[in-house]
Formats: structure tokens, sequence, C-alpha cells
């Protein structure tokens, strides 16, 4: 049977107790760390629950610089009238873009919803934006996390996804 070899698409050195070592990441690995970066986001996500829950450990050890990247990457253009999810905590609130004020900072708003059943967590999204609800800002931070503006750049609580809406209210609290 004949085996083939894949194209290693990075390779690095690391040094481990003073002997250096050449790692490698395949065509097949960086397609599975793209993969597993789009499931995070369409789940709500932020990148450190990407990079400690969804990797293996030897790329999250190894290509930590990569999988950064990769999260970044899959981030659309911004425009107003571009989807969003706001993720507090449990929770999730669909959102809309409304104002593009730098490539790093935006203006989201709330999107009218129809609860469907509360206890299933099923909810339509309306097209029409909740007037009454307030305004977000969210920055991008050189995390590759939105994180609401005034909050802190490692522990925000408050993020945001970018490129989708999801609603959905933890029923247990």
């Amino acid at each position: 049977m004949e085996t083939t070899k894949e194209t290693v698409v990075k390779t690095k050195t690391k040094m481990w107790k003073g002997k250096a070592y050449t790692i490698e990441m395949t065509e097949t690995q960086l397609a599975d760390l793209r993969h597993q970066a789009d499931v995070c986001k369409l789940n709500g996500y932020d990148f450190g629950y990407f990079l400690n829950e969804w990797l293996p450990s030897w790329m999250r050890d190894d290509w930590p610089e990569v999988a950064a990247e990769v999260f970044a990457e899959s981030n659309p253009e911004l425009k107003v009238g571009l989807g969003a999810t706001m993720n507090l905590w449990s929770d999730r609130r669909a959102m809309t873009i409304v104002e593009v004020v730098t490539p790093r900072k935006i203006v989201v708003q709330e999107n009218e919803t129809k609860c469907i059943d509360y206890y299933a967590g099923n909810y339509e999204v309306l097209d029409t934006i909740a007037e009454y609800m307030g305004k977000h800002t969210f920055t991008l931070r050189k995390n590759g996390r939105w994180v609401e503006e005034g909050q802190p750049k490692k522990f925000g609580s408050v993020t945001l996804t970018v490129g989708f809406r999801r609603h959905y209210i933890d029923p247990s609290f």
C-alpha cells in the first residue's frame, strides 16, 4: 500500500531541554483548524474558548499564533446591516451592525425576536431592529475578540461574534 506525504504548509523550530525540534503543520491539519474555527464561531464561542476547548493540545501549544490568525480570517467584512451575536455568559442576543465607526469599532443594536418555545431555547429572529433597545459599542481587541467598549480586554464578559444572528435565553436562570 502506497502512502502519500501531505504537503507541509507551516514549519517552526521549538526548543525543549536545550535541543531544537522542528514541528510541522500539514494542509489537512490547517483545514481542520479552519473548520474548528468556523464551528466555534457558528456557536458563538469566543477565541479563548476556541483555543482552550476546541483545539487539540498540539495545535494549542505549538501553533497559537496560527490559530489566532485563522480565527481572525473567518471574520466577514464589516458593513451596516450585517448580523452579529452578542454573547452574555450563557445567553445570546441577535444583533445587527448599525454603524461601522472604524475597522476596529462597531455599533450594534438588538433585533426583534419571537419566542417559539422558551424551554427549548427556540426563537425566531426577525429582520426588524428593536428601536427601543439601546445601542452597544464593541471594539476589536488584539486577541481577536470583539469586546464591549469599556470592558477589560482579557476578561471581558460581553463579547460579539460577527457574521450571523443567534438568539437564546438560558431558561435555567
